[in-house]
């Protein structure tokens, strides 16, 4: 298994921006790899390219009602 730990938390998908999810009783190495991680999913623009895929698909004009104007913007 993987210790939690070395992740530090979980992407929450489907908002618009960066949301990552820890575990209330994280040590402080499990927080800078939180952090960490959000780092890398900025620098790497994870979210534009979730939406590119997800229009490459065609389901994103379905999907994009859920945030608002976000379809247009992202």
């Amino acid at each position: 298994g993987t210790d939690y730990a070395t992740v530090g938390g979980a992407p929450l998908l489907g908002v618009r921006g960066l949301c990552l999810i820890s575990h209330g009783r994280s040590s402080a190495l499990a927080i800078v790899n939180a952090i960490r991680y959000a780092r890398e999913f900025t620098e790497n623009k994870v979210n534009d390219k979730i939406v590119e895929q997800l229009r490459k698909v065609g389901i994103w004009g379905r999907l994009s009602g859920w945030f608002g104007d976000a379809g247009e913007d992202v």
